[in-house]
């Protein structure tokens, strides 16, 4: 389902912004067979080409930010957590959007970004609350034969 909508994504950009695979491929530095790929849903975009979408087509910010969560949920270790690499990424990402939001996007528009932000803040902050910090990971052996010399 995930490619499905990617696929879509990526035809309604690209219809957006009235070009053919060949001219999008252009915009976007990759190969035709790469469009292709995405348009058929094969293939998704990357983080990176997402972004470039967000840029070039504003207006589906929303949907690219669906996109780039499935990439989060895949970057997670086992344990839940996320790569430092990854958590740069995505940050990194994030404040492309926003910037590209704050410095386009209609005041009305803005002012409900800045709303839901703070909301997802006092959210995220209550749950903090909520659930202590994990408990520290036990040493290796080796860990602990280094210290005791």
């Amino acid at each position: 389902m995930e490619k499905i909508q990617a696929a879509r994504l990526s035809r309604r950009v690209r219809a957006y912004l009235g070009k053919t695979q060949e001219e999008f491929a252009r915009m976007m530095g990759v190969s035709k067979t790469t469009v292709q790929s995405w348009d058929s849903g094969r293939k998704r975009p990357s983080p990176r080409r997402l972004e470039q979408m967000t840029e070039l087509a504003p207006c589906f910010t929303e949907e690219i930010a669906e996109q780039l969560r499935y990439f989060s949920w895949r970057r997670s270790r086992g344990d839940g957590t996320l790569s430092s690499r990854y958590r740069e990424e995505t940050r990194q990402a994030a404040h492309t959007a926003l910037d590209i939001i704050f410095e386009k996007a209609p005041s009305a528009i803005v002012a409900e970004v800045v709303e839901y932000l703070a909301a997802r803040a006092a959210k995220y902050s209550e749950l903090r609350d909520q659930f202590p910090a994990a408990p520290p990971k036990k040493k290796t052996r080796a860990a602990r034969q280094e210290a005791q010399r």
